[in-house]
């Protein structure tokens, strides 16, 4: 096989695993998020006010919800505290999220 068609062949492969991959991307029941909420969570930011404020949430349902006071949803959201693991969970399941995604790097 002359080497042009064997590139030819290799680049159509490429070209069709993209598409692949792009067709399971989109048939994906994860669920896809803005770049802003990424940025925010590289950034540091808290990432219960961030996904709180992402699902437009108020600090009241959430708390409400969880069964926990907005002092204390306050004081998680600034760091000030931490939740126990019962509370991540009901945090977590409110925000349809997993308990890591609301774990802050330097708390891991």
């Amino acid at each position: 096989m002359p080497y042009d068609d064997y590139e030819v062949l290799l680049n159509t492969l490429e070209e069709l695993s993209d598409i692949h991959d792009y067709q399971v991307a989109m048939n994906s029941d994860t669920e896809s998020v803005p770049a802003t909420l990424v940025d925010r969570l590289l950034k540091g930011d808290n990432p219960l006010k961030v996904w709180r404020e992402h699902r437009n949430l108020t600090q009241q349902k959430i708390a409400q919800a969880a069964d926990i006071s907005i002092p204390f949803l306050c004081q998680l959201e600034t760091g000030k505290r931490q939740p126990y693991l019962k509370t991540y969970q009901k945090l977590a399941k409110i925000l349809q999220v997993s308990i890591d995604d609301l774990i802050q790097e330097e708390d891991k």
